[in-house]
């Protein structure tokens, strides 16, 4: 500390002044070296004192390095098993990253020489929860069945694949209707293949009657989409389509009795002519509006809502109900 250095010194220079002066008694002489004495004796015990805690610091960090050495071994111990617990598991990715891909050329090979449909979806299955192939699997699955010629050679084509048809192969299903309706366009839009146009109607009725159940249990969580869908001569009776994307949505000579339509905000660009959408119980105002406009009652011709019961004077009465502010 300064200060005490100061004054150590200044007692210093006193005893020295004592020994030096012109008083040169023996109890004079004895009070100038008991001063020097005291002042030896002050900075040795300083000095020992800085020693000691300079020791004790030492020590003290000699006790933490041997407390936290343990602790740093296993440390290291868990950063060395760690890298080589992901460097294990990286080999293992890459080995079957490696088995994937084989199996991957074999299934293209398959459907590049044209093997039997039933086979390749089978094989293009296992590709399901494949991180690498399962979205190039599932567009090869989707071509498989655009290639189909009928409803007997699709059917158990969709059976192989999307057996138990639920909410977690819904998606998938209504790509496969987007695919087939896409195909349908094309060739309608061209007078093309009457017969194949046919029997595209006949695979989307189908697909129709697999996903109504579903399309009945909507989760109050969960709105279905089901743009670009098209779907024909099936019953979607009391399916829950709230809040739903209709956008460019398709239907032709389909029952919607007690069908759920609220909430639904996304429906333009559709074809709903065909389809006696005015029995559902709730409808949107918008989608009504854009119905009443779009697709009314038309008594010609007749049967080309695939039923013959229906009157205007039916409809009238049933767009007042839907009218009515709920």
């Amino acid at each position: 500390m300064p200060q005490l250095e100061d004054e150590l010194k200044l007692v210093q220079e006193k005893a020295f002044d004592i020994l030096k002066g012109p008083d040169q008694s023996p109890e004079k002489i004895s009070m100038g070296l008991n001063l020097l004495k005291n002042v030896e004796e002050i900075k040795k015990c300083r000095a020992d004192t800085a020693q000691l805690r300079g020791e004790l610091s030492k020590n003290r960090f000699v006790q933490y390095m041997n407390i936290l050495a343990p602790y740093a071994t296993v440390l290291v111990l868990v950063g060395t098993l760690c890298f080589q617990f992901w460097q294990q598991n990286k080999m293992e990715k890459d080995r079957n990253q490696d088995r994937d891909d084989a199996r991957w050329a074999d299934a293209l090979k398959s459907v590049s020489e044209g093997k039997d449909a039933m086979t390749a979806i089978i094989q293009l299955k296992t590709f399901t929860k494949s991180p690498w192939h399962k979205q190039d699997a599932f567009h090869l699955v989707l071509s498989l069945f655009g290639r189909s010629k009928n409803l007997e050679d699709f059917r158990p084509l969709f059976e192989t694949q999307f057996t138990p048809v639920s909410g977690d192969n819904l998606d998938e299903i209504l790509d496969v209707d987007r695919t087939l309706h896409v195909q349908w366009i094309d060739l309608n839009r061209n007078g093309e293949n009457p017969e194949m146009q046919y029997q595209i109607i006949r695979k989307l009725s189908y697909i129709c009657t697999q996903i109504a159940p579903v399309l009945q249990q909507r989760s109050p969580d969960k709105s279905f989409d089901l743009h670009f869908v098209a779907v024909f001569d099936c019953d979607l009776s009391w399916v829950d389509l709230t809040n739903a994307n209709l956008k460019g949505f398709v239907s032709g000579r389909v029952r919607l009795s007690n069908a759920s339509l609220s909430g639904i905000e996304s429906f333009k660009s559709g074809y709903w002519n065909d389809t006696v959408w005015w029995e559902a119980r709730d409808i949107s105002p918008g989608l009504l509006a854009y119905l009443q406009l779009a697709a009314p009652f038309k008594a010609n011709p007749p049967g080309h809502y695939g039923r013959i019961d229906l009157t205007q004077e039916q409809y009238d009465q049933t767009i007042k109900k839907l009218s009515l502010p709920k």
